[in-house]
């Protein structure tokens, strides 16, 4: 009877801890900065996403962008370029409720609330209203720019 009641308390016990998995917190948010990915694989904008408390800031990912510059007068308008992309950014403004986050930016027009969980080391938002917008991964940001130079 011991061992019938030792096992009933295991398997609760076990089903209790996977069931319930601990909600996204603003500190899970601002642990890394993010490579934000979205469901239209060959997009050619890719944003990095940092976050505080109440904002996320998101700003153009140029690391993968290639020169094709073909002298310095080039070479060197493509830098300004780059520089003047890299400091635009976007603030958005979330709030995080348990397992719901609502973004909202007026001039991305963005208005719209997500589920979130977590996927390994990865952060995903669902769109609670699919027709309106797509599901945006969060992935850790790892510093590959250095080793490209």
């Amino acid at each position: 009877m011991k061992k019938l009641f030792a096992g009933m308390w295991v398997l609760l016990l076990g089903l209790t801890l996977t069931g319930c998995g601990k909600p996204i917190t603003a500190d899970d948010l601002k642990a890394h900065d993010w490579t934000m990915e979205t469901q239209e694989s060959d997009a050619e904008t890719k944003f990095i996403a940092s976050f505080t408390d109440d904002e996320m800031i998101l700003a153009f990912d140029l690391s993968d962008l290639e020169s094709s510059a073909s002298n310095e007068w080039e070479k060197n308008g493509e830098e300004l370029g780059k520089q003047l992309v890299e400091s635009m950014t976007f603030h958005v403004a979330y709030q995080l409720d348990e397992e719901t986050i609502h973004l909202k930016n007026e001039e991305l027009e963005l208005d719209n609330d997500y589920t979130v969980r977590k996927d390994e080391d990865n952060i995903v938002f669902t769109p609670d209203e699919p027709q309106e917008t797509e599901t945006i991964t969060l992935i850790p940001k790892t510093d590959t720019t250095a080793s490209s130079e």
